[in-house]
């Protein structure tokens, strides 16, 4: 098997990745108008992913992650290549992140 292929042998596990093997996942800076240091506001993954959550908490993980996909690759241009955050899933069952 390839190396770039995980395996598992569990059920009901869900794993996600900013991005595919062999690529760097990204993340936003902005320079602090005070100390004039970079400050780092998260990789696109993690925001995006927290949008997603925050803002679909009805729908299924694995439609959340579609949203969060499709957000992620829209911070690039059509010309540019990107981060594409990757899913890998053996969920027998739909999986909600609902407030309690």
């Amino acid at each position: 098997m390839a190396d770039s292929v995980p395996t598992f042998g569990g059920a009901d596990i869900f794993v996600a990745w900013a991005t595919g093997w062999d690529y760097k996942a990204l993340r936003e800076s902005r320079v602090d108008p005070i100390t004039n240091k970079k400050i780092y506001t998260g990789s696109f993954f993690i925001q995006e992913l927290d949008k997603a959550i925050r803002t679909y908490p009805d729908k299924h993980i694995l439609d959340v992650m579609e949203e969060v996909i499709n957000a992620v690759q829209a911070r690039f241009q059509k010309d540019e290549s990107g981060e594409c955050p990757q899913v890998l899933h053996s969920l027998g069952k739909k999986l909600y992140l609902t407030k309690k």
